[in-house]
C-alpha cells in the first residue's frame, strides 16, 4: 500500500473564499501595490516641500524606521523634590530722569542814575535869579490878630519856607526880616524894607501879610495887591496873578482876586515886579484858626513859591 501512487482528490466546490495557498502571494500582491500607492503619493508632496522624492526600489529594500519615541515627561512621582521657581522677569531700566531746565535768570533792572548835581535848568529853574520876600509888621501883636492867630508870627512862618523853597530851586533870597522884629524901628520900618529890596537890585519884590475886615467876620479868602504907580504895572499884575492862581489852588482858599493898591513898600520898590500878598482873613474864624496850623502854612509857602518860580520861568 506505501508504494500505491497517490490519487488526485476530486475538487470541492467553490465556496467563493480564496484557497488558502493562494492567499500568502495574494496578500502581497495588494502590500506591493500599496506600498507603491504610498510611495507615489510621497514622492508628489515631498516634490512640493523641496525635498529629494524617495526611490521606490529603495524604499522596498530598505525597511522603514519607526524614529525612537521622545521620552515620555515625568510623572509626579519621578519630579525632583526641590520646587519649580518661576523665571523672573529681567528687570525693567529706570527712566532717566528728564534734566529739569535751567532757570531763566530775573532780568536785571536797569540801574538808577544817580542825580546829578544842581547846575541850573529844570531842576534850579530860578539859578541866577533873585528876590525879596517881606514878612509883614515885625513883632508880636504888631499887626493884625483874630482868634488867637498873629499876623506877624503867621507870615514869618510862610516867608520861612518860601525863602527854603526858592533856595532849593537855586535863587539868590533875600528877607527883610528872619525874626519876630522889625527891620530898622517902628517909625521907618517900611522904608528900610523898600531899601533893603532897591540894594538888592532883585527881579522881584513879595510882601507877605493876613488881612483883616472889621465890618463882618463873613468875609474870608486870598487877594494879591499890585501897585500901578512905580511903572512897571504890566508886570506887576503878571507877578500878581501867578501867586494867586497857585496860592489858592494849594490852599483851597477862596479866591478873592487882584487888586491894585498903593501901599508904600511896592509903590516905592524900583524892581521890575512887585506885590503884595493876603493870605486870609484873621476876622474870619476859618481862615485864621487854618493860619495857625503847620500845615497850613506850608500848604501857602508852596503856593507862593511855585507862582514865583512860574512867573520867572516865563
Amino acid at each position: 500500500m506505501a508504494d500505491e501512487p497517490k490519487r488526485a482528490k476530486p475538487a470541492r466546490a467553490s465556496s467563493g473564499r480564496t484557497p488558502a495557498h493562494l492567499q500568502l502571494p495574494y496578500l502581497r500582491i495588494v502590500g506591493a501595490t500599496i506600498l507603491v500607492a504610498w510611495l507615489m503619493t510621497a514622492t508628489v508632496v515631498l516634490a512640493g516641500t523641496g525635498r529629494a522624492p524617495i526611490d521606490p526600489g529603495q524604499a522596498a529594500a530598505e525597511p522603514s524606521v519607526t524614529p525612537p519615541a521622545e521620552p515620555a515627561a515625568p510623572t509626579d512621582s519621578q519630579a525632583p523634590s526641590a520646587p519649580v521657581t518661576a523665571p523672573k522677569p529681567a528687570p525693567t531700566p529706570a527712566p532717566k530722569p528728564t534734566p529739569a531746565p535751567a532757570p531763566t535768570p530775573a532780568p536785571k533792572p536797569a540801574p538808577t542814575p544817580s542825580p546829578e548835581p544842581s547846575r541850573g535848568g529844570d531842576r534850579q529853574p530860578l539859578a541866577g535869579r533873585s528876590v525879596v520876600v517881606d514878612p509883614g509888621h515885625g513883632t508880636a501883636g504888631s499887626g493884625a490878630s483874630g482868634f488867637g492867630s498873629d499876623e506877624a508870627t503867621n507870615v514869618l512862618a510862610i516867608a520861612n519856607r518860601v525863602r527854603s523853597l526858592l533856595t532849593q530851586a537855586g535863587a539868590k533870597v533875600y528877607m527883610t526880616r528872619t525874626g519876630m522884629y522889625f527891620p530898622g524901628n517902628a517909625a521907618g520900618q517900611l522904608a528900610v524894607r523898600t531899601s533893603i529890596a532897591n540894594k538888592a537890585g532883585a527881579d522881584i519884590f513879595v510882601s507877605l501879610h493876613n488881612n483883616f475886615y472889621d465890618q463882618s467876620n463873613q468875609v474870608r479868602g486870598a487877594m494879591t495887591f499890585y501897585s500901578t504907580g512905580n511903572g512897571h504895572t504890566a508886570d506887576n499884575r503878571g507877578l500878581a496873578s501867578a501867586i494867586q492862581s497857585s496860592l489858592v489852588a494849594s490852599t483851597g482858599l477862596q479866591n478873592r482876586g487882584l487888586q491894585t493898591a498903593d501901599f508904600y513898600v511896592i509903590r516905592n520898590s524900583s524892581l521890575s515886579a512887585s506885590v503884595l500878598v493876603e493870605v486870609g482873613f484873621l476876622s474870619n474864624r476859618d481862615d485864621a484858626l487854618a493860619l495857625k496850623d503847620d500845615d497850613f502854612r506850608a500848604k501857602a509857602a508852596d503856593g507862593i513859591a511855585e507862582g514865583i518860580v512860574d512867573y520867572l520861568s516865563r
